[in-house]
């Protein structure tokens, strides 16, 4: 299997905003402010609650592939099972 090139080390939500970094660099802005509003990448305007929820998921992803590699890996069970399926197709997702 393919090992994940991304950044190293933790990611993280700096003081509960919309951002996730490594250390103290920016990796990923989920969202920004304009003329008051708080907007995604694409300009259109993005509840609060939302944009922090996305980069949450986003600052766990990670954690989240690692945490599937290992169920995979571990658990024979898996494989052939829908659950099993699911797992590699996500993990080939973030992988390829």
């Amino acid at each position: 299997m393919k090992e994940f090139k991304g950044t190293k080390g933790e990611w993280r939500v700096k003081y509960g905003n919309t951002d996730v970094y490594c250390d103290s660099d920016l990796l990923l802005l989920t969202a920004y402010q304009q003329n008051g509003y708080l907007k995604d990448i694409n300009g259109v305007r993005v509840d609060c609650d939302e944009a922090i929820a996305n980069a949450k998921l986003a600052a766990a992803s990670k954690e989240l592939l690692k945490a599937a590699i290992k169920a995979l890996n571990d658990c024979c069970d898996l494989i052939g099972t829908e659950a099993g399926n699911s797992l590699e197709k996500a993990i080939n997702k973030a992988l390829n």
